[in-house]
Formats: C-alpha cells, structure tokens, sequence
C-alpha cells in the first residue's frame, strides 16, 4: 500500500508543472512533462532533464555536479502560476538551466517554494522575479509579447493624428467652402460665408456616420469638394433665369439637397442590391480625364479665391490678371506653392504638406509685423478674406425657403443633377479599394455603400451637400496614428465646435495660404490626369483624357462627363478594332482529322485530300468594327489558292459574342465562298447554335438546297469534329467517284467487328472473333451508373445500342458522349487504373461486356487476344491524344 501510495504520489507530482531555476538571475522557464523540446545537440528535453539517444536520463543537478557545481534540484512553487504564463511561445528559447553557456548565476543553489520565503531570507531579487513570474505581464514579457496599455493612454497617443484630421478640415474648409458659388454672384443675398457652414455640416454628419458604420477605424469623412463645378452649374441656371437676389439663393440650395438626397438613394440601392460591382463599370481613363478636368477647375478656382476675381478663358480677362492689381494677389500663393514643391523634391516627410499649409498664416503675419503692414492695410489690398458679419447658425437652414423656390428651374437642373449623381458613384471604386488596400483592412464594399447612401440621404434632407469617405485625408490621417471609434466622435464634435465658430475665423485666414491650398490640390490632380498617365495608357485612352479636361474646362462638368461617355464608347470600339483580331489563325485540315474511324485506305486518300479544306478559326468578340477581317481574309486565301480549295470551314468555337452587324457579314461569307465554288461548313461551336441573339442559323440554312443533302454546298455542325467528318466524307466521296476506293470497312459486319476491324485493320477476322467471345451480352437501363469516378476497374465493354454520357466529377459540367461502337473502360482495365470518371447510361442500350475475371482468364489462355487488347486501348488513347478538339480548349486527352 505505501508503495501505491508512492507511485500515486509521485505520478501526482510529475503532471504538476514544473520550474528550472536558470544559472543566470531572471532567466527561468516552465516546461511541462507532456511537451518535449529539442536541445540544439537534438537531445529529447522532458520537464527539467534530457534524454540523449544512447544515453540515461538525466536531471539539471546530475549535470551540474557532472561540471562542478553545486546541486540545485527544480522545485515546484507553493503557489500555482495563473493559466497563461502556463503556455510556452512557440519556437521559444530553450530551458536556460541547460545552457552551459550562460553565465553563473549569483542565487545559484538558492531555491524557494514562495515569494514569502525568498522575502523571509532577504533575497529581494528572488522575490522580484517569483512577483514578476506569477503575473501576466510577466508572462507577456517572457513571450515577447506586448503589454497592454490602458485605454486612456492609447487614445492619448493619437492626439497627433486627430490634432492633424481637424486641422486638414478647417483647412480644407475655407478655400472650398468659399467657392461653393459663383464669385460674379453679386450681390450675393446672405453672408458668402454661409458655405462654411454648410462644408461643416456635411462633414460633421458624414464622419459620424463613417465612425459608426464604416469597417475602416481611420474613416475621415468629408464633404464631396470634386462636386463643386456641378455646384456652380447648378447656380448659373439659376442665376440666368432669376437673377441674384433670394429667389435664386432658395432655388439654388434646394437643388444643392436634392442632389444629396439623390446621390443618397443611388449609394444606397447599389449597396443594398449587392451591386457593388457595377460601380467599377466606368472606364478607367473616363474617370483619369474627368480628375484632370477637376484638377484645372481646382487650379483656377485657386487663382479666383487668391485674387476675388472671376477666371474665365478670354485674352481680356488673363490680360487683367497681370495687371499690378491683381498679379501680387496671386503671384504670392504661386511662388509659396514652388517653394513647396521644391521642398518636396529634398525630402521626403509626409507630412511636411499639411505642416507647411499650417505655418503659412503665422508666417503671414510674421511677416507683416517685419515689413510694418497693418493688418486692416493688407486686409484692404485683399490679402484676407472679408470680415463677415456675425452669421446665425441657423443661416443655411433660413435660406432653405421653399416658398421662394422656382420648382421650373429645379426641373431645368436635373440633368446636371444626374450627371453630378454618376460622378459622385465613381469616387467610391476609387477611395474604398485604395484605402483598403492602403491601411490592409478588409472591408465590404456593399456596406461601405451603404454607409455612403446613408450618409447623404441624411445631410439631403437637412438641406446639406454631397460628402463621401476622403482617401487623402484618411490615410494621412492613419498615419499620422488617429483612428478608432472614440476619435471619431471627437473629430465629429469639434467639426461641431467649429461649426458654430466657423464663419468668425474664416477672416483672419489670409488668401494666400487658401489660394496655394487649391493651387497645389489642382496641380496634383492635373499632374496625376496628364502626366502620370502618360504611358499607362494607349493613344486612343490618353486622346480621350486630354479631350475630356479640355473639354470639362472650358465648357463645363456636364458637358465634359457626356463627352467622356461618347470618348469610353468610341475607345472601345477602336481598340476591339485595333487589338481584337476576329481571325485566329488559317489552316488546312493537314494536321486535323477527325475523329471518325477509317480504314488504312482511307486514312492515306484524307492525308493529301485534307489539303483542299481550309479551316479558319475565329475568336473573342465579332462586332461591326472588325467582322470585315473575316471576308477580307477569306477573300485573300481563297484567291491565292487558285482553285485547290474544296471545303472552308468556319469554325466558332471560342468565339464569345456576335452582334446583329456582324451576323450579316458573315452571311456575305457564305455567298463569297459559293462564288469561288466551294462547299463551306459553320462550326457553331456549342449545340445552342451560334452566340448571337439573331437567327444567324436559320439565316444560313436558306442558303441550302437540301439539308439532309450531304453534297449540298452549305453545311452547319456544332462542333469542329464533325465538321472536319463532313469534309471528309464529300472528299472521300470525290474520290471514289474518280478512281474507286478500295479497302474500305465493310458495312455489312456487325458493328463490334466493324469498330475493332477499325482500330486493327491488319489483323484478321477470326482472331478478332476470337477476342470477342470473352465479351458477354449485358443489358443496360436509362440512369444506370457503370462505375464512379476513381473506382477500381471490373471490366470493360462495347456499346452495341444506347447511349452513355461519360461525366468528370468536381468540374464545371465536363461531359463526352459516347455512341454505338465506342468500347469503354479498356484503359483501366489493361493498366490496372482507377476509373478516369463516372459512366452513366442516358437511354436504354445495349453492350458486350468483358469482366475482369473473364480477362484474367484470357491473359492465361490467349496471350494474343490480350495483346490485341492492349493495342485497342492504344489505339483510343492515340485518337484521344490527336483529337482536333485539343488544338482549341476542350481536352480529350482522359481515357474513358
């Protein structure tokens, strides 16, 4: 009994976990008896000793009194250490106390069961470390892992970013938000500051909408700024037909909410529906072209704010702007904007932008303290904005008078509306991926729309304006460490902070640091259009995005967003001419037979004969702008061949799509093939007949004389197999009728003598028969299964009647029919293989049916009919292997 008590005792003791004291202070590990570790001799390390192959085992104080030192043996602490520092990192250190290369420790041989009893012996260091092994920082520290901070700390570490994101908004804010309306606007109705508002409104709502819907923790929202040229549409039509005073003003913002509202509903069914997708259908160097448009808007709006002047394209305004009364205005935001690209061009801080847009109001006023300029002086000769009244933050809701709202005019708007509305659904598959990208978060782009449909719907119906997520600001934002939840909100309450300050401090903003904000803004986008895309695209994409910033220039948002629809369409339609060629290649049949058997004689007529068959393999997309290859190529081949071409086939197989155009020309080909006298076949590559919507087939067929004619002149197939056996049999016939054909497979043997017969012309029927009467006669029912896929092989057999349909399991519908005469599951058979795929049975039929049992019997008794079989299985394999179907896309090449 005391020796059971023992053993439990000691078995008991062994499923604790255990300590090795290191021979260095602070360097202790726990192991578990359960997880061996590798020594790096290789050596099996259980709990506190070794186990070298060859070797007892042995435990840390055998080994230390081995090197002479003094025994330590591995104690087991009084008090239980929490579950995680249980766990060992993966790939950690080994145990330290078997490192005989760390130094000695100074509390070697010194152990205690508890941090009380190292305290009680006065070893603070011992009870500093058993303190620090019984936490879980402790632990963290040990695996190399970080300590967690409180969450106070966190969010104090990203005041930087957030300090950064409000000072990007109100910097953002002013230049843009003086610019929602037309400066010829005069006299303008309301305080002109009333845009400050409503930019901070949109703003606000959206980064609180993005804070609580977004995936993104660095999410910045941002009123939709590339709107404002469809703004400044939106206001000249109303302006032309109600003048300038309130009515207009009213008319205006209504139409400014109702492209909120409906931007709004178009983020938010396209998120919803899960289409996504679709808002990446506008085409790339469209939307390249539209950002250079905006990028010149930018740059001119820039130069309007710098000087107070409405810009247009006439020598006489340029000529005015070089006048001494506007060109310091503004050739000083211009020169600030050089040196800041001249600093960029030395260093490389993200961040110096931002900063140095900053620094330019203190600047300003350092340096009118220098030159002793008054501030109302400068103020005077329009370096500063305008001292604007106290404005109610109720303003831009006061003006929202749907009393005084033209709704004719409103009507007018709506094309500018809708084109605003597709404008504003392209910046979506542009900001979402890229910050995706960007910042590795993955997030779901329908809910991004959502959130977007969300987001103005909301701002729409409170009178705001068009606002998104801001790619820029956000990833600056990232990196400069903001994000979170908790951020967001503070970055939307000081948005609601300024909002009701905003207007106040717009006035000591000097115009330079607005002008060379928008200045440099606009450059980037333009450089981004015109110069980085310059060998990213081909003459006719490029072509397009110069028109369409000229155009968005000089004439307007709307007009340059039609005339990038017109330039994707008519780009697309060059390019397919260009680049998409609707020939693949031009062959004879020389190297293509099909896959009908024939006999010797046979095969050596075809081998010249199938000289006189063109075939011409079409592809891709077959439209009215390069269906005309097919007729000139056609043309050309057939007059070179002056007369040595009988049959053309035109075969369709990976042709994608034909339009209505195109369907024409090619019943033009027929006609040009009759005119030269030759017999043409369509190989419409599917049995669905030919990837139009038109009736092409039934078009071709009133070409036909008969059409169970085989020498009728026009033929259609649908597949290139049959019609390269078409071909044939009209060439075989041609030749028969000239010089005879002798040697030809007799009609009038039954079918399996007929196949075989086929397969091995040079060996004489008795043998054959004697092969065949190891097959026995087998029934097979419609939906039948033979084998599975990889099931071992039974036997194999000849379809004398039915129908099976031979399927590849795990694949997109891969499917071959097999016909009367084929013999199927000889490969497996004679090699011993898995079945290739599953044989199901479509009808009711009839085979012979060679079992394994019966052809093991034969390899015994009949050597030669086994060999025979072996050359029958070769003989499939090589008509898989050469079938014509493998020189387009389908492969044959899985034996049945």
């Amino acid at each position: 009994m005391a020796a059971m008590a023992m053993a439990a005792a000691m078995a008991a003791a062994m499923a604790r976990p255990r300590r090795c004291w290191g021979t260095r202070p602070g360097q202790r590990r726990r192991l578990s008896a359960s997880c061996p570790r590798k020594t790096p001799s290789g050596a099996q390390r259980h709990g506190c000793g070794t186990n070298t192959p060859g070797m007892p085992a042995t435990s840390c104080s055998t080994r230390r009194r081995r090197r002479g030192a003094r025994a330590r043996p591995c104690q087991r602490f009084a008090h239980p250490a929490p579950a995680e520092s249980l766990r060992l990192k993966p790939n950690s250190s080994p145990n330290p106390c078997s490192d005989p290369q760390l130094p000695p420790s100074p509390l070697l041989g010194k152990a205690y069961g508890s941090m009380e009893a190292a305290a009680g012996a006065g070893d603070e260091e011992a009870a500093a470390r058993l303190k620090d092994d019984f936490t879980a920082s402790g632990a963290r520290r040990r695996r190399g892992e970080p300590q967690p901070r409180h969450w106070i700390v966190e969010e104090v570490q990203k005041l930087p970013g957030l300090l950064i994101g409000t000072v990007l908004n109100l910097m953002l804010c002013v230049p843009f938000a003086s610019s929602f309306f037309p400066l010829d606007w005069e006299p303008f109705p309301v305080n002109r500051m009333v845009g400050v508002q409503m930019w901070l409104f949109s703003t606000a709502v959206c980064q609180l909408v993005m804070t609580l819907m977004s995936d993104f923790p660095v999410a910045m929202g941002m009123m939709m700024v590339e709107n404002i040229p469809f703004m400044h549409s939106l206001a000249e039509t109303a302006m032309a037909e109600l003048g300038t005073g309130h009515d207009a003003l009213a008319t205006v913002v209504v139409t400014f909410a109702l492209s909120s509202v409906v931007v709004g509903v178009a983020f938010l069914a396209l998120g919803y529906f899960k289409l996504g997708n679709a808002t990446y259908f506008f085409p790339r160097h469209v939307i390249v072209g539209c950002i250079g448009g905006i990028g010149l808007f930018v740059t001119q709006t820039g130069l309007e704010v710098a000087t107070k002047k409405k810009w247009e394209w006439d020598t006489a305004v340029i000529a005015e702007f070089g006048t001494a009364a506007y060109a310091p205005l503004w050739a000083l935001p211009l020169a600030l904007e050089v040196l800041l690209r001249v600093l960029l061009r030395v260093t490389r801080w993200k961040l110096l932008p931002p900063f140095f847009f900053v620094a330019i109001p203190p600047l300003f006023y350092a340096a009118l303290a220098l030159l002793r300029v008054p501030v109302a002086e400068a103020r005077a000769a329009g370096y500063f904005f305008d001292r604007a009244p106290h404005a109610d933050v109720t303003l831009m809701w006061q003006i929202l008078d749907f009393k005084k709202v033209d709704w004719f005019v409103v009507s007018e708007c709506w094309p500018t509306i809708i084109a605003l509305t597709i404008f504003s659904l392209m910046h979506a598959p542009i900001n979402i991926p890229s910050l995706s990208i960007s910042t590795h978060t993955d997030v779901d782009m329908n809910k991004e729309l959502i959130a977007h449909g969300v987001s103005n719907l909301a701002v729409g119906f409170a009178g705001g304006l068009q606002n998104y997520l801001c790619y820029s600001n956000s990833l600056l934002y990232a990196r400069c460490g903001g994000g979170g939840r908790f951020m967001g909100f503070v970055l939307t309450g000081l948005l609601v902070l300024f909002f009701f300050i905003g207007p106040d401090a717009v006035s000591y903003v000097p115009r330079a640091m607005a002008g060379c904000l928008l200045i440099h803004v606009g450059l980037d986008l333009t450089a981004e259009a015109l110069v980085d895309s310059i060998g990213q695209y081909d003459s006719y994409e490029y072509g397009s995005i110069v028109l369409i910033t000229l155009v968005m220039t000089t004439r307007g948002m709307t007009a340059g967003l039609g005339l990038g629809v017109l330039c994707g369409t008519l780009t697309f339609t060059l390019q397919q001419a260009r680049f998409a060629q609707a020939v693949r290649g031009v062959m004879t049949a020389a190297t293509l037979k099909s896959s009908k058997w024939r006999s010797p004689r046979e095969t050596a007529v075809l081998h010249e004969a199938n000289r006189q068959t063109l075939v011409v393999q079409l592809q891709g997309n077959i439209f009215f702008g390069n269906s005309s290859q097919i007729t000139e190529e056609l043309s050309k081949q057939l007059s070179r061949a002056a007369g040595s071409v009988r049959y053309v086939v035109l075969d369709f197989t990976i042709v994608t799509a034909i339009d209505s155009s195109a369907t024409e020309t090619i019943t033009k080909v027929a006609q040009l093939c009759h005119s030269y006298g030759v017999c043409v076949c369509f190989c419409r590559g599917s049995g669905e007949g030919f990837p139009c919507a038109a009736p092409l087939s039934e078009r071709l067929r009133e070409f036909e004389d008969d059409e169970e004619d085989e020498s009728s002149w026009l033929h259609i197939e649908d597949d290139l197999d049959s019609a390269l056996a078409w071909c044939e049999d009209g060439l075989l016939r041609k030749y028969s009728t000239q010089h005879g054909l002798e040697g030809a497979i007799k009609q009038d043997l039954p079918l399996e003598f007929r196949q075989i017969q086929a397969i091995l012309s040079d060996v004489p029927m008795p043998k054959i028969a004697v092969l065949l009467s190891y097959f026995k006669g087998r029934d097979i029912r419609a939906g039948e299964t033979l084998w599975v896929q990889g099931s071992v092989p039974d036997g194999c057999g000849i379809l004398l009647k039915g129908h099976l349909v031979s399927r590849l399991e795990e694949e997109a519908g891969t499917t071959e029919g097999v016909f009367p005469g084929a013999m199927v599951g000889e490969f497996g058979l004679v090699n011993n293989r898995l079945r290739g795929s599953t044989l199901e049975s479509s009808q009711d039929g009839k085979m012979l049916w060679l079992s394994k049992d019966d052809y093991t019997v034969m390899r015994k008794k009949q050597g030669e009919s086994a060999l025979l079989l072996s050359r029958i299985c070769i003989g499939y394999l090589e008509r898989r292997v050469t079938h014509v179907s493998n020189r387009i896309w389908e492969s044959r090449c899985l034996p049945i």
